[in-house]
């Protein structure tokens, strides 16, 4: 007799443990729902190739936003660099000019992390090609004409293993 109460125990605390597991599962199911549903959405994306002999100093790359971003919208920019396992560096300095409609002139230096300091390469990728994404600005109205200069300020002159300097626009969604 002990021992069948000893089953039915076991038995009750099994499904406990299973029924707790099912309500985990569904409850972080339907958070990844919520966080799907709410993802910003991409209204411009433009890349830039860097040569592969090198990026030299001089030779920056322009992003000029055309008239498919409204400019009510509120909006991120992001900084997209794609590299190769060639990249010397763990970090990559960029000079970012920005210039509005009103011919406002923004000019930064920004340092981007591509590796950590043990030299495991950061972002997505394998292999040979990785891509690290950083935000330029958050929740911005932008006008028709904006542009965007990036140019390294590396010491290496040409800078081996950069790929593409791309800048991503997504708009807000809250």
């Amino acid at each position: 007799m002990v021992n069948h109460k000893s089953e039915i125990m076991t038995q009750r605390k099994l499904n406990n443990t299973i029924h707790r597991a099912a309500i985990s599962f569904i409850a972080a199911f339907c958070l990844i729902l919520v966080g799907c549903g709410k993802s910003d959405e991409v209204v411009y994306t433009q890349f830039a190739a860097i040569d592969a002999s090198g990026w030299e100093r001089m030779g920056c790359v322009e992003f000029k936003l055309d008239s498919a971003v409204n400019v009510d919208d509120r909006c991120d920019v992001l900084l997209v660099v794609r590299h190769s396992n060639e990249y010397r560096y763990r970090s990559l300095c960029l000079t970012v000019e920005e210039m509005s409609l009103k011919h406002d002139v923004k000019v930064d230096t920004i340092e981007i992390p591509l590796a950590t300091p043990s030299g495991e390469w950061q972002g997505r990728g394998s292999g040979r090609l990785y891509e690290v994404v950083d935000t330029l600005c958050r929740n911005v109205t932008l006008s028709a004409d904006h542009l965007w200069t990036v140019g390294h300020a590396m010491r290496e002159n040409p800078l081996v293993g950069v790929n593409d300097i791309g800048i991503v626009i997504k708009r807000r969604n809250n």
